[in-house]
């Protein structure tokens, strides 16, 4: 089954508020803007959004819900219309809250059971390991979880040419917010480490990042003495520009659900160096499209980058291999054919129940 913008009438409901620039998207769907703030202390604006979702689910009559991450999965489940509306929730990580001991996030997995039990939600989860990791921690049957791996547009992301190459310098890349869970720390350290080998490199951040954990990463560099190898972009609005200037994709995260930005690069045709985690190993075929390294191991990082740099037909192989898997497995059409495979059984069961 090939999925069709025509097969669906789609309503986009968005939990915050619209945004000052909008990106350049053609979003094939109504969108309403519910304005919530997204304070944990604003349980007014909370209850007035759940309100308003409630009472725009109910003239919208529709036969599948579908919340995109966890705030949306429990805004959605509380204002589930008493109908014949199927749930979904999408599971695209391995959240900390879930996992943690601390007793208010004990009480919100206790919540999230509830409401998902109340709304008998079906589970989208972007790998085996976020599956695994969310039905355990919230204690939720396997049986409700389906795996329905992350796609990307492979022609948005293709190989290009390289200007300049070969050059001297190496030009090594990562992508995701700037935050210690993405392992930017460990890669710091492994830019220090190529350094001290003679590599002549520069580590280039693409993501977003708030003004303290921006100001810290920059402090963490000068006390590396990499701050002349290293360039910490900010929010990238042409990923595909990023990488393509680019010789290596480095991915040092501590927890990933798939990692989009690994699929990108493998797109791209960038040879990968990957931390084992989450979901990462389902997409990184270790030697075969790419190298995987333990996490929080900043020197087989380094070890992995070097056999790289050493062996081009080992870099070459690993990125020609690494593009025909995306191919093959990862891309946009097969991820909306199995989501719309998945409603289309969904509501039939529903109407021969």
């Amino acid at each position: 089954m090939m999925a069709r913008q025509s097969d669906f009438h789609v309503k986009l409901f968005v939990l915050g508020r619209e945004p000052a620039t909008w990106p350049a998207y053609d979003i094939p769907a109504d969108l309403t803007f519910l304005h919530y703030s997204r304070s944990r202390t604003d349980v007014g604006g909370a209850l007035r959004c759940a309100r308003d979702l409630r009472n725009a689910l109910r003239e919208f009559e529709p036969d599948i819900v579908h919340a995109h991450l966890w705030a949306a999965a429990l805004f959605s489940a509380l204002a589930f219309p008493e109908a014949r509306a199927k749930h979904i929730t999408h599971v695209r990580d391995c959240r900390a809250w879930l996992a943690s001991t601390q007793w208010q996030c004990a009480l919100g997995r206790q919540a999230a059971r509830i409401l998902m039990d109340r709304v008998q939600s079906r589970f989208i989860a972007v790998s085996e390991a976020a599956k695994d990791y969310t039905a355990h921690h919230l204690g939720i049957p396997r049986q409700r979880f389906e795996v329905i791996y992350n796609g990307i547009d492979g022609a948005a992301f293709r190989p290009t040419f390289r200007s300049g190459l070969p050059r001297s310098r190496i030009v090594i890349g990562t992508a995701g917010r700037l935050s210690h869970d993405k392992g930017h720390d460990y890669l710091l350290q492994s830019a220090a480490q190529l350094r001290d080998r003679g590599v002549d490199c520069e580590i280039r951040f693409a993501g977003s990042a708030t003004d303290a954990c921006r100001r810290m990463y920059v402090a963490m560099a000068n006390d590396l003495g990499v701050a002349d190898r290293v360039v910490f972009l900010g929010q990238v609005q042409d990923m595909s520009e990023f990488y393509g200037d680019l010789d290596i994709f480095a991915f040092p995260s501590l927890t990933e659900g798939l990692g989009v930005a690994v699929l990108e690069a493998m797109a791209m045709e960038l040879p990968v160096v990957a931390a084992a985690v989450g979901g990462v190993p389902e997409i990184v075929s270790n030697r075969e499209d790419g190298v995987l390294v333990p996490p929080a191991d900043p020197t087989a990082m380094t070890a992995a980058i070097m056999e790289l740099i050493d062996d081009p037909a080992l870099r070459v192989e690993l990125a020609r291999r690494g593009r025909q898997k995306v191919l093959s497995s990862f891309t946009l059409q097969s991820t909306a054919d199995r989501v719309a495979a998945m409603y289309t059984r969904l509501v039939q069961r529903s109407a021969h129940a």
